[in-house]
Parts: structure tokens; C-alpha cells; sequence
């Protein structure tokens, strides 16, 4: 099933490509280490690699994409291996060596990640083997009462208890005999290695936290352009209300001497009037 939804995610990218990037991990492995390198140099090296793995037979992709699409590749051998490995303690069968491809086994051995255990054919970098006690020689052991370090049994379900140190007195040496240090016996508690939580929750927190602060910024700024507009209007109303009052007591003068002007031209229409009635009947008289 695992093989089926990785050809079918990955079904454009080819072998090649693939192993042309572990090789490039390998000749550049500060492509990895992300915090001892400058974000200038890996978008440097990415742009490298996503023009060399398009040069070659495949689907051809920007720098980015490339990120992407490879570290999805590997976070997907990574929990395939998680599974496997449970799997292994579960039921105590290995996964079979044909199901491990070879890009997979170049991949864990370059990467060295510690979720591989348990896949055949794969080592992982996060155990070592036991480095053994220096036994010191007798000329330079103090006298001191001899230490024995004595392994309590431990149950399945509680944790291991620590090793109980008894101190007893050996008479009859006269130099100290070296610790007897407790071999490594594999336990069941011990064999399945915890992995830290991964703080997906929390980045998805502060991601949501930041998106909120910056949506309340741009609400704060757009009520602040908002009482500006307000502001502007209500000004703009007032000059408004100013000119269309000083425009009505301008009309209102003008009608006032408009009337004033149509009452003299009626007083000089009258006096007209009274003059030519004058002047008729003196020319009455003047034809008598």
C-alpha cells in the first residue's frame, strides 16, 4: 500500500532525479544543516539542483517546487520507516529486503535519521555502540573500598529502576579492585525509542496567533481611513452648508433690491404718467 501511494504521489519523479539529489546532499550536506547555513546560500543551492535534476530525464520544476516535492519524499521514507519498525516490534517480522528500494536505503544512510530502525539493510545514527570502561591497572588504583553497582529487576510496565550502588569494604586488598559496571541487557522499555512530540500544534498556534494580530492591524487601519473619510465629509458638509447659506442671503438681497428697483420704476411711471397728462392739456389750451 505504501508503494502504491508513493509511485502514485511521486509517479512524475524518476530514479534518477532522485538519486542525483541524494548524491547532492551528499556532496553539499549543509543543504541540510539549515541553521549553520546563510538562507542566501541554500536558495543558491536549491536554484543549483533544481537546474541539474531538470536537465535531466523528468519533470522539470522551479526551485521551490523541487523543495517541496523532495522534502515530502523524505518526510514519506521517513514515516514508512516508523511504521516498519513498529510493525518489527509488534509482530517480530522484518520488512522484506525487496520492498526497500535502493533510493530509500541511499536516502536513510545519507540523512542518518533515527526513525529507520528496524528496516533491513538500514543502519541508524543515533545509536552507538556501548564504548567499554577503562580498566584501570592495578598500580594506579586508590585504596578504597570496593563500589559494586548491583541491577535491580525491572517490570515491564514501570519504568527501569537505577542501578543501587552498595558500598562493602574488602579487607583482605589492599588496593581497590575496579567498578563492576552493569553490561547492557537490552529490555523491552529500552528497544522502543521515544520520539520527541513535534510542535506542529504549536507553529499552527503562532501562525494563527500572527494571522490575527496582522488582521486586527489592517482593521485599526481601516477605521482609522474611516474616521479620516468621516472627518473630510463632515468638513466638506459644513463649507457646504456655509456657501448655500451665504448663496440664500446673497438671492435674498437681490430680491430686496429688485423690489426696491420695481417700486422707483413704478413712482417714475407714475410721474411720467402725471407729466404727459400735463402735457396733453396744455396742448388742449394752446389749440383753443
Amino acid at each position: 500500500m505504501n508503494n502504491k501511494e508513493k509511485i502514485s504521489k511521486f509517479k512524475r519523479t524518476t530514479q534518477e532525479q532522485l538519486q542525483h539529489y541524494i548524491m547532492f546532499c551528499k556532496q553539499h550536506p549543509e543543504l541540510q544543516r539549515k541553521k549553520l547555513t546563510s538562507p542566501q546560500r541554500l536558495q543558491m543551492l536549491w536554484s543549483e539542483l533544481a537546474e541539474k535534476l531538470n536537465a535531466l530525464k523528468g519533470p522539470t520544476r522551479t526551485a521551490t517546487k523541487w523543495k517541496e516535492s523532495l522534502t515530502h519524499w523524505k518526510h514519506q521514507l521517513r514515516s514508512r520507516a516508523r511504521k516498519d519498525k513498529a510493525h518489527l516490534q509488534i509482530t517480530g517480522v522484518d520488512t522484506p529486503a525487496a520492498e526497500v528500494s535502493e533510493c530509500e536505503v541511499q536516502e536513510n544512510s545519507t540523512f542518518g535519521t533515527a526513525t529507520v530502525d528496524g528496516v533491513s539493510g538500514i543502519e541508524s545514527s543515533d545509536q552507538q555502540d556501548p564504548v567499554p570502561a577503562p580498566t584501570p591497572s592495578p598500580a594506579s588504583a586508590p585504596a578504597f573500598p570496593a563500589i559494586y553497582l548491583r541491577t535491580l529487576p525491572s517490570s515491564p510496565s514501570p519504568p527501569t529502576s537505577p542501578p543501587l550502588i552498595v558500598y562493602s569494604p574488602d579487607v583482605s586488598h589492599s588496593r581497590l579492585s575496579p567498578p563492576i559496571l552493569p553490561s547492557p541487557t537490552p529490555s523491552t522499555s529500552a528497544s522502543i525509542v521515544s520520539e520527541a512530540p513535534k510542535p506542529t500544534a504549536v507553529k499552527m498556534l503562532g501562525t494563527i496567533l500572527k494571522k490575527m494580530k496582522a488582521h486586527e492591524r489592517r482593521e485599526e487601519r481601516a477605521i482609522s481611513q474611516q474616521q479620516k473619510i468621516l472627518e473630510q465629509n463632515e468638513q466638506l458638509m459644513g463649507v457646504l452648508m456655509q456657501m448655500s447659506q451665504e448663496r440664500r442671503e446673497e438671492l435674498q438681497k437681490t430680491s430686496e433690491q429688485n423690489l426696491q428697483l420695481t417700486g422707483v420704476l413704478s413712482q417714475m411711471t407714475q410721474a411720467l404718467t402725471a407729466m404727459t397728462t400735463v402735457l396733453n392739456n396744455l396742448t388742449e389750451k394752446l389749440n383753443h
